[in-house]
């Protein structure tokens, strides 16, 4: 027998059923990757990934202006992002999925065979609205909107801190989706490896180059920008794998439909 559901998405798409006897614990959503890009779409990724990299670079900003204490600066950086990621998933999660980073898109992208043009669009928005969230912070300061991070970031334990970042980001993101704390646990696994990743957790490709244009402390050499996305994106292939490890009983349907398979 088939239990309806009956769950409304805001873009007016409604769930499919689910069949009596599944595991209930798997994820059921319609992702983007299997819709229309439209225009509101499209500017929830721009600007969710724009207001996530202002918290970042923002915080860093007034941090250091602030505060003398490396931890303290690390302790409000890693606030304003994990808990901005957190609010801004809430907000957009029934609109876009929140990705807000290309890791994460390219990640879903390949597990449900999303067309390389709208996967060429979606990270061109993520990076461009990474971008203009320096812009905003630069000018929220008084600081000029232009300027070239000085900050070396060339130790291979940086590559591997992003390598692991990502990864682990990719695997709870999917553990966790649907779920009412989904928001928090994205937020929170980014909060903790900004104190346990030498590289204060990027794990964003986007965020990576866009960081290139500032001078806070949360800067990137434009010089170490290749390796740290080369680590971001090995990230990618591993969170793919544990993906599959761990939640290899839901599996995605053509459709983008996360459905659990029957034992």
């Amino acid at each position: 027998r088939v239990r309806s559901l009956g769950l409304r998405m805001h873009d007016g798409t409604v769930k499919p059923n689910v069949r009596a006897g599944a595991d209930s614990s798997a994820a059921l959503y319609v992702s983007i990757m299997s819709k229309a890009l439209t225009p509101r779409i499209a500017a929830a990724e721009a600007v969710g990934t724009c207001a996530y990299c202002c918290a970042n670079v923002g915080a860093g900003i007034m941090a250091e202006h602030k505060l003398v204490d490396d931890g303290l600066v690390l302790l409000v950086v890693s606030l304003a992002t994990g808990v901005s990621l957190a609010v801004l998933t809430a907000m957009f999660d029934p609109i876009s999925d929140s990705y807000f980073n290309p890791a994460q898109t390219i990640a879903d992208a390949a597990e449900q065979r999303c067309s390389v043009g709208k996967l060429a669009i979606l990270l061109g928005l993520q990076i461009a609205g990474a971008y203009v969230g320096v812009l905003i912070a630069h000018a929220m300061f008084g600081m000029p909107l232009l300027e070239l991070s000085a900050k070396a970031r060339p130790q291979l334990g940086q590559i591997l801190a992003e390598c692991v970042a990502v990864a682990g980001l990719l695997t709870v993101s999917a553990g966790t989706k649907g779920k009412l704390w989904h928001p928090f646990a994205v937020g929170g696994w980014i909060f903790a490896a900004h104190w346990f990743a030498s590289s204060m957790s990027q794990a964003n490709p986007a965020l990576t180059i866009a960081r290139m244009f500032t001078t806070g402390p949360t800067g990137v050499r434009y010089q170490d920008v290749p390796q740290l996305v080369a680590g971001q994106l090995a990230g990618v292939a591993l969170g793919l794998l544990l993906r599959r490890l761990f939640f290899r009983h839901a599996q995605t349907e053509p459709g983008g439909i996360v459905q659990p398979q029957q034992r």
